[in-house]
């Protein structure tokens, strides 16, 4: 039940109902707030949708899914597994053929953990996480231009100054998955400096601080064999093993390191550069990915 004053959280019956009387309203369900936000525009403001208008996105917190739900497909509690178990019981309840719900979720470390809920109705960001969108050469050239003019290291060279640390800051969250640890995040602001045109990461002061604050320290050895475990199955592609948050943070220190004056300083900061790298991102760039080209195709087709 939902707290005074608060919108009452949607059940499947609800959804289900909704959807077997109105066969030809779409709805699509994502993890947080960026997701909708993204969603929403793109299905507005792309030419390839003819009835955008009988389209809605919600973020998977309007939904109430109960411990059972989650039980039944081996799921744990959290925005991405309950986007997933909504898919997989819209799919039995109103069959698989179904148009009418779309589930969009990260892939993150699935392919490396060899994790995976498959269905027609869930559909997965073509890299670890959908911010990872904004890291496309055409938006970094466009940001770069009109809001840090001063900043001049092409697209290559930001890849090859972010990559690195991404992959470790990447296999280190998912060592502590396939170990099933639950390590508190550390984040790394403390440990990392730009320079120009590259990113020092102090690695093992960041290990450490990590394993320790979790207690775990006594068992660097066998984190340190799962890490190399992990990264043998890791694609050298940048977008393949970055989260969203850590490469928007190295991508603003980075620029920093370029800037001159306060106010270009202050445009670095995450919570001010993920909206200025979305602004630069055009409907045709996005519409470009697997992921946009296949919501389309489900929201564009008619229901049997």
């Amino acid at each position: 039940m939902s707290a005074s004053g608060e919108i009452p959280r949607r059940s499947l019956e609800e959804i289900s109902l909704r959807c077997q009387l109105e066969p030809s309203l779409k709805d699509v369900f994502v993890e947080g707030d960026f997701d909708l936000a993204l969603l929403r525009w793109f299905i507005a403001s792309t030419k390839d949708l003819e009835r955008s208008e009988d389209v809605n996105v919600y973020k998977i917190d309007d939904v109430d899914l109960t411990d059972e739900v989650l039980e039944r497909h081996e799921l744990k509690r959290g925005n991405k597994s309950e986007v997933i178990a909504l898919c997989l019981e819209m799919d039995r309840i109103l069959g698989s053929d179904s148009l009418s719900v779309t589930g969009i979720v990260d892939r993150d470390a699935e392919e490396v953990l060899g994790e995976s809920h498959n269905t027609q109705s869930l559909l997965r960001s073509d890299d670890s996480c959908i911010e990872m969108c904004l890291f496309r050469r055409e938006v970094i050239a466009k940001a770069t231009a009109l809001a840090f003019p001063g900043f001049k290291l092409d697209y290559s060279a930001v890849v090859r100054a972010l990559s690195p640390v991404l992959r470790k800051l990447f296999l280190y969250r998912t060592a502590a998955m396939q170990l099933g640890w639950g390590l508190r995040w550390k984040k790394p602001d403390s440990f990392v400096v730009a320079k120009k045109d590259s990113i020092t990461f102090r690695e093992a002061d960041f290990k450490r601080h990590y394993l320790q604050e979790s207690g775990y320290i006594g068992q660097v050895d066998l984190f340190d064999r799962t890490v190399c475990e992990l990264e043998a199955r890791l694609s050298d592609a940048m977008h393949s093993h970055a989260n969203g948050h850590d490469a928007i943070f190295l991508f603003g220190l980075l620029l920093r390191s370029h800037c001159k004056k306060q106010p270009d300083m202050d445009k670095t900061h995450p919570h001010v550069l993920v909206h200025i790298l979305t602004c630069c991102l055009e409907t045709d760039v996005f519409g470009k990915t697997q992921m946009a080209t296949a919501l389309l195709d489900r929201l564009g087709r008619k229901s049997a």
